[in-house]
């Protein structure tokens, strides 16, 4: 409001009045409400009606008309709404949408969509002169997967969840838990290990993590120390509670531990024996005795004639689940000794230098 007085009558008289617009806010809602704050979504069912809801102190009355245009993505039914939102009173406006999993004509009031689809439904404020969104995503069921591999040379229990639902927020990394379990947990009374999951990505939907393995007899330990406890051929279960739609997803796999191959040096000299080691607890055949492993390894050279030698790897002791053999590569060429022997006991190779 600016006023203006004069000096020589006294009178105040109100010159001009400016109204400062409002910005409007739109929100949906089902099982969940959008954030307009945030950008988080809402979350519903297919099937389920959304509220739709428009907020703008610049449209005071009944005579104002608000309509929102509503898309999704992926769109397999190339459907699309328009939908007219009545007054409710204070610049407040709301319309239901109702929602289905068949195809349906464009424009027909019911929108079809498919699981995991996000829908947005879009506001054109017309002062300030933006556009409004909000988003909801359609309740998809999780996916779980699991693998064992190495991480740092030791074996885990690689776990992966999918679950569009648990991405609420486009900016943030979020998180998610499952359970590893297996008849030995349970026949121990033991509930089982929980394995905490971190978003790949911020907007991904894909969680990860790992667990670390260890071959035992016993599950029993002293909390949840983040080890799962087995024998190889044990059928384990990675098992996730899914809020939407309800129910439990999992994953059943035999608990096998990925083994490693090393040799010691990166550079190895010729005719000089060395040890070569398989760590795998998966060949622990018999956790009382001494095995040995067949068929697993073989060493070849680009020799001339090529050689190549199968190698048999024996455990250093009842349950280690480490194996080793001998190798030695004999190094052939003009000027070397043809009465090398490979020692008793060790496998060699024929090699060339380089």
């Amino acid at each position: 409001v600016w006023d203006y007085f004069s000096a020589a009558t006294g009178a105040i008289r109100v010159s001009t009045v400016i109204t400062v617009a409002y910005e409007g806010m739109v929100q949906a809602c089902s099982l969940l409400c959008s954030d307009p704050t945030t950008g988080a979504y809402g979350r519903a069912q297919a099937g389920d009606s959304i509220l739709i809801e428009v907020t703008d102190q610049d449209l005071t009355s009944a005579l104002n008309a608000v309509n929102i245009t509503v898309h999704l993505s992926p769109n397999p039914y190339a459907d699309f709404e328009s939908v007219a939102l009545s007054y409710v009173g204070a610049g407040v406006f709301r319309a239901n949408l109702t929602t289905n999993t068949s195809a349906t004509s464009p424009n027909d009031g019911a929108l079809s969509v498919p699981p995991g689809a996000v829908v947005s439904f879009f506001y054109e404020d017309a002062i300030p002169s933006t556009q409004r969104v909000a988003r909801v995503r359609i309740a998809q069921e999780g996916l779980v997967a699991a693998s064992p591999l190495l991480a740092n040379g030791f074996p885990v229990l690689s776990v992966t969840l999918t679950d569009q639902d648990l991405n609420s927020s486009p900016q943030l990394r979020e998180t998610a838990t499952v359970t590893v379990t297996s008849p030995r947990y349970t026949a121990d009374g033991v509930a089982g290990v929980a394995v905490s999951l971190i978003e790949s990505g911020a907007d991904t939907g894909v969680f990860l993590g790992s667990l670390n393995l260890l071959k035992s007899e016993s599950v029993r330990s002293s909390g949840n120390d983040g080890v799962f406890r087995g024998m190889s051929g044990d059928v384990i279960t990675v098992a996730y509670a899914d809020a939407l739609p309800a129910g439990t997803r999992s994953a059943h796999l035999p608990l096998s531990f990925a083994g490693t191959l090393e040799i010691p040096y990166p550079v190895l000299s010729g005719n000089l024996l060395f040890v070569l080691s398989v760590t795998d607890a998966d060949l622990d055949a018999d956790p009382l005795q001494i095995d040995t492993a067949s068929g697993l390894v073989t060493l070849t050279s680009d020799s001339t004639p090529p050689d190549s030698v199968a190698v048999t790897v024996t455990q250093t002791g009842p349950a280690s689940g480490v194996f080793t053999a001998h190798i030695m590569p004999r190094v052939q060429g003009p000027g070397n000794d043809p009465l090398l022997v490979t020692p008793l006991g060790a496998y060699g190779v024929n090699v060339v230098k380089g």
